[in-house]
């Protein structure tokens, strides 16, 4: 079973390329866009804690 889906799903990749290349080159920028929108929240939130400037200190209520 698995493998007649394997042979279909090549069978459209290879009689449909640009759509396969316009949905591959989606997949990749999306999945890059995340992993470095993530890698940016890890940076500001080290540097954050190494100069004591904790999330607690920014989302304060007003009325405290």
């Amino acid at each position: 079973m698995l493998s007649h889906y394997c042979k279909t799903a090549l069978q459209y990749l290879s009689t449909h390329k640009v759509s396969t290349a316009i949905n591959l080159f989606g997949l990749v920028t999306g999945i890059s866009v995340c992993f470095f929108a993530l890698q940016y929240v890890r940076l500001v939130t080290d540097v954050q804690a190494v100069f004591g400037l904790g999330l607690s200190k920014c989302l304060r209520p007003a009325w405290t």
